[in-house]
């Protein structure tokens, strides 16, 4: 390497060179006798940690030295986020949360592939920082159950999240170039592999295998992370991804016209009306017009449909097709494989054309599928979509080499054009009619839904398994979701909500029992339990409020009892938040004004 860089006129930084030995066993003072000399005057000694692009290595590979320093570092972030917010003021809950995702995980997750086996000592320390920033990004208090706190917040638990940073990972390495050098540590049975790596497969597992009785292993780190999207896979004939990147001079061949949105409900017959003229002015000239749609059914089949019509013979023709895609795809991809057929279809009919009749011809294509179309935009885009997208490319930049154009346009799905109807019928025919076709590969996007799928699922699991839910928060019809709500509120009010949701505030009935209060009972004439369905619905110094609380409520659910679930339904949100900015109950002002008689003045 020395010599090498002399002859190029290079100077290595001796300060920078590292050496680490890798083995198991002690540390013994011995180790440091083993040096590597590279020149008379460049002796470099072992280290027991060395960092190389981020990931910090120790002697034995357990990355403990890697997790001190990232939690240390991600554990100096939270203290000053923490600072932002607490129970009476502070960033809204979604800011905290963003905060918390941009902020503190992007410091935490970093190299999760590269030592991530569900170590459950690694796993508790991480815990323990998300349950910190929970609290504060909920305002919750230091009891409230854990995995409660995740759902209200829609953070998925740590090792869920660890496992979905590994799925990420597999899921890329799937889309990468074959000479890219983690392709070709994959093993040759792996999606588009070309690796050649001989193993003893007595003694280890191949990367889409499990071993229950533990007597096998993973041979790399890489096989086990392939191995978490093995069972989303159905097949390994699988959509391949770009390799190569188009030049960025390429111009477009097919035309998009803007999206306009609209009030469907609204404008739905002046939508149609609209489509109707422009397609009367499209056919005075010669003209091809397509209508392309794709379905899912609830069996998961995929089928799609084309409406084509021909206006450029005298005799105008109309013809109809319908694809049965099978279980692997999605819709997304059969709005693309039906825009595909469509440019195909139009193409042979250019094609066999005359010149002066393919010159004058207009090719105008009509989807309801705004992703579709986005795809469609994006020539250097190598992901999921990227070998029916080329292959778009090319029919259409075919059709304009005859002289013709053509033009891909949205129109709005099921107001009430008739070319679009029929296309979604041919599409659900498709879907209804299952037919070998050996050409239909596992989409990426079906893969990708399937691996979402997975990680609502673990969660359930984890929640169903959970025996802290909290008896109070689980009479509240928790639902798990990855989006958090959208609807703010004060930071005060916010954190009344969630601590009479979670049944863990600043009420008697939780004081007591933790030993914070005397008793759990009301003051005054109440004398009832202080409990959140108290403070909701019973309590006598807030008759009015309750009163008018419960008639909304009733509006809400006229054939219902109004129990927790019902006040914490997504559309009660904001008039119980309402009632608790009136009565501004469970906070902390509150209960120190009720402990000095201060909120029963008027009551």
């Amino acid at each position: 390497m020395i010599e090498w860089g002399s002859y190029n006129n290079i100077e290595f930084d001796k300060e920078k060179m590292e050496l680490i030995h890798f083995y198991k066993g002690r540390y013994t003072e011995d180790e440091t006798r083993y040096t590597v000399q590279i020149s008379d005057t460049i002796i470099i000694k072992p280290k027991t940690e060395v960092r190389w692009l981020g990931i910090w290595f120790d002697r034995t590979l357990s990355f403990k030295p890697h997790i001190d320093k990232v939690l240390a570092k991600a554990n100096r972030v939270y203290n000053q986020i923490a600072r932002l917010a607490n129970c009476g003021k502070g960033l809204s809950f979604q800011a905290m949360r963003q905060l918390y995702q941009a902020c503190v995980t992007s410091i935490a997750d970093y190299g999760v592939p590269v030592w991530w086996k569900g170590q459950r000592h690694y796993l508790e320390r991480f815990q323990k920082l998300q349950n910190s920033m929970l609290r504060k990004i909920l305002g919750a208090f230091k009891t409230t159950p854990t995995a409660a706190m995740e759902i209200e917040a829609s953070i998925l638990p740590v090792k869920i999240r660890f496992n979905k940073i590994c799925q990420k990972y597999a899921f890329r390495a799937i889309q990468l170039d074959q000479g890219h050098p983690i392709k070709e540590r994959t093993p040759d049975s792996f999606p588009h592999s070309r690796g050649d790596i001989e193993l003893d497969w007595d003694k280890y597992l191949d990367w889409n295998q499990e071993d229950r009785s533990k007597k096998k292993i993973y041979p790399t780190q890489l096989y086990r992370v392939l191995n978490s999207i093995a069972s989303s896979i159905s097949s390994l004939n699988i959509e391949e991804s770009g390799y190569q990147k188009q030049a960025p001079w390429l111009k477009h061949p097919i035309e998009f016209e803007p999206i306009k949105d609209s009030n469907l409900d609204r404008d739905r017959d002046k939508i149609a009306l609209a489509h109707d003229q422009a397609i009367q002015d499209i056919a005075l000239r010669n003209c091809i017009i397509g209508y392309t749609d794709g379905s899912k059914l609830e069996n998961l089949n995929t089928g799609a449909g084309l409406y084509l019509i021909n206006g450029t013979e005298f005799s105008e023709t109309r013809q109809e097709y319908s694809w049965h895609l099978g279980v692997n795809t999605e819709v997304y991809d059969a709005e693309l494989f039906a825009i595909s057929k469509a440019i195909q279809y139009s193409q042979d009919i250019v094609k066999s054309s005359n010149i002066e009749v393919a010159e004058s011809t207009s090719v105008c294509i009509y989807t309801d599928s705004k992703a579709a179309i986005d795809r469609l935009k994006k020539l250097h885009d190598i992901g999921p979509g990227f070998s029916i997208v080329q292959k778009c490319i090319q029919l259409a930049s075919r059709i304009t080499s005859y002289g013709a154009r053509i033009a891909i346009r949205w129109i709005p799905g099921h107001a009430n054009i008739p070319g679009n109807e029929r296309a979604d019928q041919l599409a659900k025919k498709g879907a209804n009619t299952p037919q070998l076709n050996p050409q239909i590969k596992v989409s990426l996007t079906n893969i990708r839904r399937k691996l979402n799928k997975s990680i609502i699922d673990d969660w359930h699991r984890d929640w169903d398994q959970n025996t802290a839910k909290g008896r109070h928060y689980n009479k509240t019809g928790p639902r798990i979701a990855r989006k958090a709500i959208k609807s703010i509120t004060d930071r005060r009010t916010w954190t009344a909500y969630i601590q009479l949701k979670f049944g863990h505030g600043y009420f008697r009935s939780y004081l007591h029992r933790i030993t914070r209060s005397d008793t759990d009972r009301c003051i005054g004439r109440c004398q009832g339990i202080q409990s959140p369905m108290h403070l909701y619905l019973s309590c006598y110094h807030y008759k009015e409020e309750q009163k008018e609380l419960v008639s909304q409520l009733k509006d809400l659910y006229p054939r219902q009892l109004i129990t927790l679930a019902e006040i914490y339904a997504e559309k009660s949100r904001q008039t119980v938040y309402n009632y608790l900015r009136k009565t501004r109950i469970a906070t902390r002002e509150w209960l120190l004004g009720l402990e000095n008689g201060e909120n029963t003045e008027n009551n």
